[in-house]
């Protein structure tokens, strides 16, 4: 439990600082691309639960595919499949937020469970030391 706990939270800080990354660079390049009501305090509110439940979630699904062991051993598509799946899944609250047509909150969607796969990759490659072929996180057990 501890250790799906770790996952999740590691997994929730990388989620974090890319977003941040993402968000600064296009409030320097395009700072008239974000609405007067899309302040850090609002984009906060939806992406932190978004990634928090996202990263647990994630730990869970790689629990459940190491029969109860979470940790980084496996290929690499199939451990970036299981971020994309958490991502899509916690997707799935947020399709009735807002007041856009649903084709285009599924697109929304289908956005944010790729970047959730990419935070995977990322925290995989951290996670084996920067070797997209070594066996263990370094994490905690």
């Amino acid at each position: 439990m501890l250790r799906i706990l770790w996952i999740g939270v590691s997994w929730t800080a990388l989620w974090a600082v890319l977003w941040t990354l993402l968000l600064l660079t296009i409030a320097v390049l395009r700072p008239g691309d974000f609405d007067s009501g899309e302040g850090p305090a609002v984009l906060a509110a939806v992406l932190g639960p978004m990634g928090l439940f996202t990263g647990l979630l994630f730990g869970v699904l790689l629990a459940i595919r190491g029969r109860g062991r979470a940790d980084s051993r496996g290929s690499l598509a199939r451990i970036v499949g299981l971020g994309i799946l958490a991502a899509a899944l916690v997707q799935i609250a947020y399709l009735n937020h807002g007041d856009d047509v649903l084709i285009f909150r599924l697109g929304v969607a289908a956005f944010f469970s790729a970047f959730g796969g990419f935070v995977t990759l990322i925290w995989l490659l951290l996670a084996r030391g920067g070797t997209p072929g070594r066996d263990e996180a370094t994490a905690p057990r």
